[in-house]
């Protein structure tokens, strides 16, 4: 029998595969529809670019309620690898294999049930405050993208439980293509056909075309990679009855004692419900409150820099943060009784932590370094001098403070909802929650309405929200390892001497970078080669730093094989 060791070896081994597959999915894909999308910008006006982010944006908010918390439940599922085929009378078994898998597909229906009622409120509430050209098709074909989003959920969520991001990155890698050339495509067709002149509507028509295949491409991708899954053949993709592992002399008896929906998941999920929705509220909140307190012309260049500014959360952050969680889920399902970590699983989380702050860390001094200086050369090079007003780049500058209070909060958060189990500790959270939605939301209409400070206001405040999330998660950490003084979270920091070499090393760069770029500002080629090689500087001195346990962490399998 494998031990625990090799368990949770094999396990880290999976993860960091996944989180690279995701990540170079993510690498890949973006990179490919940057090009197409530089293309459209150069064309479309920052109204039209706000009308199709807030629709963007209802999709997700739509989703996001039905779906996320179903999501992170099945991942409380105990997997079994039990092999009890059914019966004659077809009955599915709790405890086995296929009862596990039956558990997952059976819960994927409650997403579908809640989702078709809130997106058709959300949608028919919010969609009908722009009157533009083929408005109708636009919302049937904006909902039925939502519909089949919902419907592939059984598919989605058996293929997480398998933790096979393979199959995930290719499966949304070819949608995302598929969107992207189909949107280009419309946009291309339509500007052709009006001669230039392209309505509004054409264009929100286009990106709503390549949406509703997205979502089609996904389900019948998912579908596919389903039938083609033989340890599956025993199950239905219906909603059935699991019954409980019943004695031979007893199957009338248990012939009633049957459940549709594992009563854990669902505790869980009912748990973290309000707390998923007020976090999302706070995280997307932003695109609330642009709505109704800026411009059409403002939600439009806060969209472009959202999109731009986090391109590097959604290349890297975001395939970290979902492999981190899924990994901690699974390695501590096992122990969800307790409230401290065993001593091996509490040196592999610090670990872990460790790495990602040592990480993170780095890659802040990069960007709070080079990206301001660089952003007014590079967006006049990408998407035109249109888009490169002086409100424009000063607000992206800004929007560069926030990414690292992001990251951070990435990862303590997706620690919190791996290991927090006690409901009592989840309530607390979301009581937490209110108390932060209430504090951004003032602090918002304070700095947008009173100090006039538009999308930086927002920007302000959703530093100081990810700040106030963080020292929550970081409490709650130091409370679950069992290290009240929090010397192991701030051994994580200050007592690292690698840290303070590479800090010091990052202020260095910084002043000779201040001195050699004049007024701080790239604003030609020349300067913009000079930062690189600044930059290529502080990354060999950053590796030369790190020498040791880059060498640890690339070579330890020649040990174990």
């Amino acid at each position: 029998m494998p031990s625990m060791g090799n368990l949770d070896a094999k396990l880290l081994n999976k993860s960091a595969i996944g989180a690279t597959f995701l990540m170079m999915g993510q690498i890949f894909t973006k990179i490919f529809t940057f090009i197409l999308n530089q293309l459209l910008l150069r064309y479309i006006s920052s109204n039209v670019f706000g009308i199709t982010s807030f629709i963007e944006f209802l999709i997700s908010c739509s989703l996001f309620y039905s779906r996320e918390g179903i999501r992170l439940a099945c991942q409380r599922i105990n997997k079994n690898d039990q092999i009890k085929k059914n019966d004659e009378k077809n009955q599915i078994y709790d405890n086995t294999f296929i009862g596990t898998i039956q558990k997952i597909i059976n819960l994927s229906y409650i997403p579908i049930i809640i989702g078709l009622p809130i997106s058709i409120i959300l949608l028919s509430s919010q969609l009908n405050i722009w009157n533009y050209k083929f408005h109708n098709i636009s919302f049937i074909l904006i909902w039925g993208s939502i519909i089949l989003e919902l419907i592939l959920e059984p598919f989605y969520n058996l293929n997480q439980f398998e933790l096979n991001f393979k199959i995930r990155t290719k499966i949304e890698s070819i949608s995302l293509i598929i969107k992207c050339i189909l949107q280009f495509s419309c946009f291309i067709y339509f500007n052709k056909k009006s001669n230039g002149k392209l309505d509004n509507g054409c264009y929100v028509l286009s990106f709503v075309i390549g949406q509703f295949f997205y979502s089609l491409t996904n389900f019948s991708l998912y579908l596919l990679n389903y039938k083609y899954h033989k340890k599956y053949k025993e199950n239905t993709i219906f909603l059935k009855k699991i019954f409980q592992n019943n004695n031979d002399n007893d199957n009338d008896n248990n012939d009633n004692n049957f459940f549709y929906f594992d009563k854990k998941a669902i505790e869980y999920w009912k748990n973290i419900l309000i707390q998923l929705l007020f976090k999302y509220l706070l995280t997307e909140g932003d695109k609330f409150i642009i709505n109704y307190l800026c411009s059409i012309d403002e939600q439009g260049i806060f969209a472009l820099i959202n999109n731009y500014g986090s391109l590097i959360t959604r290349l890297i952050f975001a395939p970290i943060e979902e492999t981190l969680r899924l990994y901690l889920t699974k390695l501590f399902s096992s122990d969800q009784q307790q409230h401290y970590l065993q001593l091996q699983k509490k040196n592999l989380l610090i670990n872990i932590l460790n790495l990602l702050i040592k990480f993170y860390l780095y890659l802040s001094f990069f960007i709070l370094i080079f990206a301001p200086p660089n952003t007014k050369f590079l967006l006049e090079l990408i998407v035109g001098k249109n888009w490169s007003s002086e409100f424009f780049i000063k607000t992206f500058k800004i929007y560069w403070l926030y990414l690292p209070f992001l990251s951070i909060n990435g990862i303590m958060e997706a620690i919190f909802y791996s290991l927090a189990d006690d409901s009592i500790e989840i309530l607390n959270y979301s009581k937490y929650m209110i108390l932060t939605s209430v504090i951004f939301i003032f602090n918002s209409i304070v700095l947008i309405k009173f100090f006039n400070l538009s999308i930086v206001g927002l920007i302000i405040a959703n530093i100081i929200n990810m700040l106030l999330r963080i020292v929550y998660c970081f409490k709650f950490l130091s409370k679950f390892i069992n290290d009240k003084d929090m010397n192991l979270l701030s051994n994580l920091l200050l007592n690292d001497s690698n840290n303070f070499y590479c800090t010091i090393s990052a202020i260095i760069i910084y002043l000779i970078h201040s001195m050699v770029i004049k007024n701080t500002q790239v604003s030609n080629f020349t300067d913009f080669v000079k930062s690189s090689i600044l930059g290529f500087t502080l990354l060999c001195i950053f590796l030369i730093i790190e020498r040791k346990l880059i060498i640890e962490k690339i070579l330890p399998k020649k040990k174990i094989s």
